[in-house]
């Protein structure tokens, strides 16, 4: 099944990616911004009131929403 997974992670086209993260220990928001191959990340303002969360949001062709959500929720797992 991992293998298959892979394969299919391979055929999607992203062509963009927007995110917001909480990384554990930090007071800051993390953005990343991905376009093609390019991509920046960087530490923002603080969460201040607004409780902390991870915002992914995709833009591209051939996309499957949950294989890209499993692979993501698997490097949240310990």
């Amino acid at each position: 099944q991992q293998q298959q997974q892979q394969q299919s992670l391979l055929h999607m086209e992203i062509l963009r990616m927007k995110g917001v993260f909480h990384l554990k220990g930090e007071e800051c928001r993390y953005v990343a911004q991905a376009v093609h191959e390019l991509y920046e990340k960087r530490a923002t303002t603080p969460w201040g009131d607004e409780p902390p969360c991870n915002r992914l949001v995709f833009i591209g062709r051939g996309l499957d929403a949950e294989l890209l959500k499993s692979s993501f929720l698997s490097l949240l797992q310990p």
